[in-house]
């Protein structure tokens, strides 16, 4: 089925190539309602300053720096040459492509909150919906070249797209920010890293982490090629202060399902409102035709 279709599980367009509709993990979870979706048409939607406070759905992170991004307006995944063959099945029929070049690790050039505005000791915590959310299906449609630059030191960063509590952003970088609860969450939707870490390129692992405690969920490795493809996080409640976290590659679940609650034992993410990360590795350039939360 091809991106144009109605219908397919993966994220693509529906028939009238306007707006898209709901994957097949999200109809699953009942999220059906599109609540955030940037395709990258216009670069109107990034944050021009580091302080902007509001209006935007992308703000610069702690190390951002506009140097990091650029949005070709009338460009396509088709139209990317990258070490890619085409513009797979799942690209956006409107075009637009946002291209990641930094800031490496920890890979956060982007984020959907304004982090700096909330870089201070009164600090409110945003409206779930606004830029954060609990309980979604998150997911991109990413692009790049699996061997990066060929480096093995990790300072130099790496493709990410990932997300991390607001309620903790005091913990994420922003010091300054009242919003420093005491567990929460980064839940990596994708990070992939070359030949850092001793990796063969085109592994990709999707991984919970447990804030302050630093404990990790056990994921697989995954296998992932220059080509563009759809990566997803599904987060649902199961129940009063429990749910689940579930990874998913071009529509197909990938690693084991991750029990969440509400304390460092449970990976903390029940009760918390993620934000979403972009940020690659320094000259390693990640392209994004799209993002989009369904709930």
């Amino acid at each position: 089925m091809e991106a144009g279709e109605a219908g397919s599980i993966d994220g693509s367009t529906s028939a009238d190539a306007s707006a898209p509709v709901p994957p097949g993990p999200a109809v699953g979870a009942g999220f059906t309602h599109l609540v955030f979706d940037d395709d990258f048409t216009t670069a109107d939607t990034i944050a021009p300053t580091q302080g902007a406070a509001s209006g935007y759905k992308w703000y610069w992170s702690f190390d951002g720096d506009a140097s990091f991004w650029s949005v070709q307006t009338t460009a396509s995944a088709g139209s990317i040459h990258n070490g890619n063959t085409g513009g797979g099945t799942n690209a956006s029929p409107k075009g637009g492509i946002l291209t990641l070049t930094g800031p490496g690790e920890p890979n956060d050039a982007l984020i959907t909150v304004p982090g700096s505005a909330l870089n201070n000791a009164s600090a409110t915590l945003p409206t779930e919906g606004d830029g954060c959310w609990a309980h979604a299906y998150f997911e991109a449609y990413i692009q790049f070249q699996i061997d990066g630059t060929g480096s093995s030191d990790a300072s130099t960063g790496w493709p990410a797209f990932w997300s991390w509590s607001a309620q903790g952003l005091h913990g994420y970088g922003f010091g300054g920010s009242s919003l420093n609860a005491a567990n929460y969450s980064e839940i990596d939707f994708l990070e992939t890293y070359g030949t850092i870490f001793n990796n063969q390129p085109g592994n990709w692992t999707a991984t919970m982490h447990q804030w302050p405690a630093n404990m990790a969920s056990d994921g697989d490795i995954n296998h992932t090629d220059n080509e563009w493809h759809t990566y997803g996080c599904l987060w649902v409640s199961t129940g009063t202060g429990i749910g689940q976290v579930q990874s998913f590659y071009d529509g197909a679940q990938v690693d084991k399902t991750v029990p969440t609650g509400t304390n460092q034992t449970q990976f903390s993410l029940e009760g918390m409102y993620q934000f979403i990360v972009l940020g690659t590795g320094k000259g390693w350039p990640m392209n994004v035709d799209w993002v989009r939360v369904w709930q």
